[in-house]
């Protein structure tokens, strides 16, 4: 293809299924190819490389067209395209030997002696240096074929096989041994959990039927016995009766029952066996017994001090009737003490006092008057502690003395230091020169507050001389006033690099070697007479080298050799195989 169109495509004259895009300049109608894409027998060379530069040239050779072959043979002979010379059998420039090499349908010389089989570059499709194979189908596939590779084979890798993917994508039939949707449940789904239950009815899954719901309690299929009142499944074929546990009352198991009187008593029925019997016995009769138990009796064989039958009202200790009905507490007549009628009363703190206690009221009161308080005097003579709200000794400053005594007033400075008053100490005589306290702050050799949290590096405004607010440098390599003179010509500090006879940095890290700009006879670039090199002989010719290119070479191009142009201008001896 055209070298300055590759890459990219004309529109013109190219094959239908060609992929790339177009250019505008065509002059080249089948550009450099894509091998991955485009498989077209142009796109190869006589050698079979897709993209490659060999053609036949004039000896009828496919050669490198930098190096075409030399086709010369004897008198009434003529090359096959291997260069092999034969005789010229039918004397028309042609070889037409049977032992001539020839080229074959892909261009490339074949037969003869070049140990290549004609045709051997064709595919299975007949196409030259095509990807057509044979799949494990044995069929011609890919390439050009249009035939996809091993798509004659069925789910389980058999040519021509009947094995199918069923509809839960499992391959089936044909050799795999597989039943074609035997996955599926009784519900048709793949893999499913439904099953048929005792009723034969398709169940559980996505079937949305119950296993077994078609059962009566007794286990029948579509059966009619049912659970009655009492749990128990009744009627159908269970032989048992519909409710038949349960008692007069209505309760399964229960123990109600008919009393003498036909009253269904007992259990829960709520009703006293019985008790429809007056106190002679008679069923609903009008005889009763009185509230002190006596048939037919008037209450007073049981009444208590305040009349009443069976109370529970008594004389207390002071001998009056209390309890019961009688509306008075008993002993309410005594003091907090127990002295009948006295004056004795329970004080604030529940504490019972006066009277003839011989406690004086409210004696367990604190300071500020809460019972068994805690409260008590400070130092200040202040009532603290307890429920006073007032901390002990919060009047006193931070050195312990009270508002009234002399000196009072000392505080805490910024560093939580007590300072002034009485305490002896100087307010923020803790803080360093950054206002710091307690900080490791102080003053450098140049005056500057550095260290601690000043933010500011000790003696940093010193230059590499040691002059507070100096102006000498350290140069790239670290030397203090060094002025780089310690760079080699590769910019590494103390480095081995030097320019070479050409003026080139090398050695050290330049990555160049000294003199290797030179040419073969020792001249410089830039120097008049440079551009000597090694000619085909190994000899270092040209420019001052004082030798001639190729000049040890004879008439065959043989360095070295001893053919010469004979009388007759023919190149001879040598290796020429010429007399």
């Amino acid at each position: 293809g055209n070298p300055d169109s590759e890459g990219t495509y004309c529109l013109n004259n190219l094959p239908s299924d060609w992929s790339g895009d177009a250019v505008t300049d065509c002059s080249d109608n089948l550009p450099n190819c894509d091998c991955d894409d485009n498989n077209f027998e142009d796109c190869y060379d006589c050698e079979g490389t897709c993209n490659g530069d060999y053609a036949i040239d004039e000896c009828g050779v496919c050669s490198d067209p930098d190096t075409p072959s030399e086709c010369d043979c004897p008198l009434d002979q003529v090359n096959d395209c291997a260069l092999v010379c034969y005789d010229d059998v039918n004397e028309n420039g042609i070889c037409d030997d049977e032992g001539c090499a020839t080229y074959d349908e892909c261009g490339v010389c074949a037969g003869g002696s070049t140990g290549n089989t004609p045709n051997i570059d064709k595919d299975c499709n007949g196409d030259c240096f095509g990807s057509a194979f044979e799949d494990d189908c044995n069929i011609c596939s890919d390439g050009n074929t249009g035939h996809e590779a091993n798509s004659n084979q069925d789910c389980f890798g058999i040519c021509f096989g009947e094995a199918l993917t069923d509809d839960c994508e499992i391959c089936s039939e044909g050799l795999t041994g597989h039943e074609a949707n035997s996955d599926q449940d009784c519900n048709g789904d793949c893999f499913g959990e439904a099953l048929t239950d005792d009723c034969d009815v398709c169940s559980g899954g996505n079937s949305e039927h119950e296993a077994n719901s078609d059962q009566d309690c007794a286990g029948e299929c579509f059966g009619s016995a049912f659970e009655d009142d009492c749990d128990i499944c009744s009627e159908g074929n269970t032989g048992h009766n519909y409710n038949s546990d349960q008692d007069c009352s209505g309760e399964c198991f229960g123990n109600a029952f008919l009393d003498d009187c036909e009253e269904c008593s007992g259990g829960t029925s709520e009703h006293e066996a019985n008790s429809d019997k007056d106190c002679t016995g008679e069923c609903f009769g009008n005889a009763f017994l009185d509230e002190c138990g006596v048939c037919g009796g008037d209450n007073t064989s049981c009444a208590d001090c305040y009349g009443t039958p069976n109370g529970n009202a008594e004389l207390d200790d002071c001998g009056v009737c209390s309890g019961g009905e009688s509306g008075h507490t008993a002993n309410s007549d005594q003091d907090c003490n127990g002295l009948c009628f006295g004056n004795a009363e329970v004080d604030e703190c529940g504490i019972c006092t006066g009277g003839n206690t011989g406690f004086v009221e409210n004696y367990l009161q604190d300071c500020n008057g809460v019972c068994n308080g805690n409260a008590e005097l400070d130092d200040c003579g202040v009532c603290s502690g307890g429920t006073s709200d007032h901390i002990a000794n919060s009047d006193q400053d931070c050195a312990g003395a009270c508002p009234e005594d002399e000196g009072f007033g000392a505080e805490y400075d910024e560093c939580g230091v007590c300072s002034g008053g009485t305490s002896d100490h100087v307010a923020n005589s803790d803080q360093d020169c950054n206002g710091d306290c307690f900080g490791n702050a102080f003053e450098d050799g140049c005056e500057i507050c550095s260290g601690g949290f000043s933010d500011h590096v000790a003696n940093s405004d010193q230059d590499c001389a040691g002059v507070c607010f100096g102006n000498t440098l350290a140069d790239d390599c670290g030397v203090c006033g060094g002025l780089n003179v310690n760079l080699d010509c590769a910019n590494v500090c103390f480095g081995t690099a030097f320019e070479d006879d050409c003026g080139e940095c090398s050695g050290g890290t330049s990555d160049h070697v000294a003199n290797s700009d030179k040419d073969c006879a020792g001249t410089c670039p830039e120097d008049e007479g440079f551009g000597a090199f090694v000619d085909d002989c190994g000899e270092c010719s040209d420019g001052l080298s004082g030798h001639e290119t190729n000049s040890n070479q004879d008439c065959n191009g043989l360095c070295f050799g001893n053919a010469e142009v004979d009388e007759c201008g023919i190149c001879t001896g040598g290796n020429t195989g010429f007399v």
